[in-house]
């Protein structure tokens, strides 16, 4: 008796946060049109015209994030492989 009261509690009470799920997906949105509207502003970006100190930190901001995206995916595959060895 008590534990189909908890159960009913506990399903119904998932719409409580339908709120909160609806804001995440507008706020995931929206990172999205901004994303692209970074990605499409420095698609257009005129290289000709960017100064030596402009493309120096282009891509060294490249680089930092290419080393750490390896360096994550490294520590994956050894967390990986601990766990099935």
């Amino acid at each position: 008796m008590l534990e189909k009261i908890l159960e009913r509690i506990i399903f119904s009470s998932r719409w409580l946060l339908a709120p909160f799920y609806l804001v995440m997906i507008l706020g995931l949105i929206g990172l999205l049109i901004k994303a692209g509207q970074a990605a499409f502003h420095f698609a257009a970006m005129d290289l000709a015209h960017a100064s030596d100190r402009e493309l120096i930190w282009t891509v060294g901001i490249h680089l930092v994030f290419v080393l750490t995206s390896f360096l994550l995916a490294f520590t994956d595959k050894i967390a990986a492989d601990q766990d099935h060895g």
